[in-house]
């Protein structure tokens, strides 16, 4: 029997929207989750488009923070679908008709959060979503974060941003190619300073993405 399935007969899953036995996220409570929606704010600080697939409320919030802080990984799948769902969407909105294939970049972990997670928790997803999406789509993870990188919660848009910019790099080893559509994946969106950095840092070698796309925002209209 798959180390999974043992598992959970041991430890049965619950949602973490409704506590149905048997699920991660349930199909009810993803069903909760909006369309996209573009991010003023974000969207004009990082000079592209920005969007949240939901609020950072219910049941996505909680399944941000289990995800994250919790170490329900076996949520990842039902994270990515979601993602997947939204990429074709978000990507529609910003470039129309675009055939190129699709880059999915995901936004970097400090390396002490990745150890505690058992690996930088956004690149597990966009691997998954990738799986979803099918031909045409892959990963690039191009960006590192260097040692002295502070936690960002309790800082305002401009502390948050100067703290990225200061310690965020391109290793140049898996940079994006001219003739993909590159999406920046994160699992939140407050200020838009993550987004920023990486966009920025993209541009300065050539690469323009096309848009970046978060589960949740407490910007969310």
């Amino acid at each position: 029997m798959p180390f999974a399935e043992l598992v959970d007969l041991v430890l049965p899953r619950t949602c973490v929207g409704c506590a149905a036995r048997g699920h991660g996220w349930c199909a009810r409570c993803r069903a909760g989750c909006a369309r996209p929606a573009r991010l003023p704010g974000p969207s004009r600080l990082a000079r592209l488009g920005v969007y949240a697939i939901t609020g950072h409320t219910g049941s996505a919030r909680a399944a941000v923070l289990a995800y994250k802080e919790r170490n329900r990984r076996d949520l990842a799948r039902e994270l990515a679908g979601v993602f997947a769902a939204a990429v074709p969407g978000v990507r529609g909105a910003e470039h129309g008709t675009d055939r190129r294939s699709v880059c999915l970049v995901p936004a970097p972990s400090a390396r002490q959060a990745s150890v505690a997670r058992g690996g930088a928790h956004m690149s597990r997803i966009a691997r998954e979503v990738a799986v979803l999406l099918g031909e045409g789509a892959r990963v690039a993870e191009p960006f590192a974060l260097t040692r002295g990188v502070r936690d960002s919660v309790g800082l305002d848009r401009g502390a948050r941003l100067a703290n990225l910019t200061g310690h965020l790099r391109l290793t140049g080893e898996d940079l994006p190619g001219g003739d993909e559509a590159v999406v920046l994946l994160d699992d939140v969106v407050t200020t838009g300073a993550t987004v920023t950095a990486c966009a920025r840092a993209l541009r300065s070698h050539g690469v323009r993405p096309v848009a970046a796309l978060a589960l949740t925002s407490p910007a969310r209209p």
